[in-house]
């Protein structure tokens, strides 16, 4: 068989395109398709204005006045704005996991925010409480930061507690049942836009173009056979795709895990062959020097015909050749 295995750079380029084109259609139906219908039926831009509302009414995060782009408060400002969640919007909610409403205290504050008075292990305090007229603790005043506490530990300090501050707004029903909706429906168009993207140029393409190809592997004249070399079947084509979505999925879970795995099998492997060739029996070829045939019976018939021409094209040579004429010496006359 006639079957030339396709190079490593060629295969690497051929799904450097493929992967650049899916991704941009990708991006093309969340943004242009996807998203304004899920924004139609669901009306999500409603639900994400009650979202920002919440994290505003919160103290945590602050509006740009001229994006109006929501962000969490600047360092500098997380003293007053974790005071302010914790005591004015807290206060009096129940959160997941309660029964009771939030009750707040200073004295709360001082002990379970500020850690004042902590022995607890690995725990560094860098607060007091604040002295009365007659130098005297005040739990019912919020503490201050101890002499010796520098600004990059208070700093250090206030981010840690912005984010507990954030992650405990995340217990707080109504702002919870919010970010599991917005977060649902933005899951369902990635999962949506990616499977109908990938079928269309690993699967779709593979199906209707010859060999298998893809818009990649057509740019770079590379095609799919099967181990034996003959044309791929489309139960191949299948069976190839649904291996390569499994490796994208494993791989946003494992860091890229499975697809590195997959091409540093392809790239140190016999022809070539990466993990969904393996498990769909196929290999990746260079069209421009193989010869596909459809099954071995095709290969067979093209080898007679083959064999045949050759011999009748001998056959020809050998009848039409021209005659060596071998010079004879004249014969004497007899009694000469």
């Amino acid at each position: 068989m006639d079957i030339v295995p396709a190079n490593l750079a060629k295969r690497s380029g051929a799904a450097f395109l493929d992967f650049f084109l899916a991704i941009l259609l990708w991006l093309t139906l969340i943004s242009l398709v996807f998203s304004p219908i899920y924004n139609q039926v669901y009306d999500i831009p409603t639900l994400t204005q009650n979202y920002d509302d919440i994290r505003l009414a919160s103290h945590l995060y602050v509006a740009d006045p001229e994006t109006e782009l929501v962000s969490i408060v600047a360092i500098e400002d997380a003293p007053t704005a974790i005071y302010a969640y914790y005591s004015d919007f807290k206060n009096g909610l129940t959160y997941e996991g309660a029964t009771d409403p939030f009750a707040f205290t200073n004295e709360w504050y001082n002990t379970d925010i500020l850690n004042i008075g902590s022995t607890e292990e690995g725990v560094t305090v860098y607060f007091q409480y604040d002295l009365d007229e007659l130098d005297q603790p005040d739990p019912s005043k919020i503490g201050v930061p101890i002499a010796t506490a520098t600004e990059t530990e208070l700093d250090a300090f206030y981010e840690k507690e912005l984010q507990s501050a954030h992650y405990d707004l995340l217990k707080y029903p109504p702002f919870a049942a919010l970010v599991s909706q917005i977060n649902g429906y933005a899951i369902q168009i990635f999962i949506i836009a990616a499977s109908i993207s990938l079928a269309i140029f690993y699967l779709l393409f593979p199906l209707l173009l010859k060999n298998g190809q893809t818009l990649g592997k057509r740019v770079f004249s590379l095609g799919v056979v099967s181990t034996k070399g003959y044309r791929i079947k489309p139960w191949q084509t299948i069976v190839r795709f649904f291996v390569f979505v499994a490796e994208i999925a494993i791989s946003l879970y494992t860091f890229l895990g499975a697809i590195l795995i997959s091409y540093t099998l392809m790239i140190f492997s016999k022809k070539n062959r990466s993990v969904h060739d393996y498990l769909a029996s196929t290999a990746v070829i260079n069209l421009k020097s193989s010869l596909v045939f459809d099954t071995e019976d095709d290969e067979a018939a093209y080898r007679r015909r083959v064999a045949e021409d050759e011999a009748r094209i001998a056959e020809e040579k050998r009848r039409f050749a021209p005659i060596d004429v071998i010079d004879a010496a004249p014969l004497s006359k007899e009694g000469e």
